[in-house]
């Protein structure tokens, strides 16, 4: 079986970004938090843990508000 890696997987979602931050933004606040994130990426087949998944998110939340704006996410996708 393949590993898949968290690398892999935003790599991915960058092509479908904004209609993907839709998606992914399962109660609709305009917003993905830290759960709705790691369901996303399980659901895309990820197999990393939830310590690289959190290291990855944290990384991506630029303004530090537990959360990422459709900004955020978007500009992260790009630079990977």
């Amino acid at each position: 079986m393949a590993v898949v890696t968290v690398a892999f997987v935003l790599k991915i979602m960058f092509y479908k970004s904004f209609r993907s931050f839709k998606k992914i933004d399962v109660n609709g606040d305009h917003k993905i938090d830290f759960d709705e994130f790691q369901n996303a990426l399980r659901m895309l087949g990820s197999t990393s843990d939830e310590s690289v998944v959190r290291a990855c998110f944290d990384e991506m939340d630029r303004d530090k508000t537990g959360s990422l704006d459709s900004e955020e996410f978007i500009r992260a996708l790009r630079v990977r």
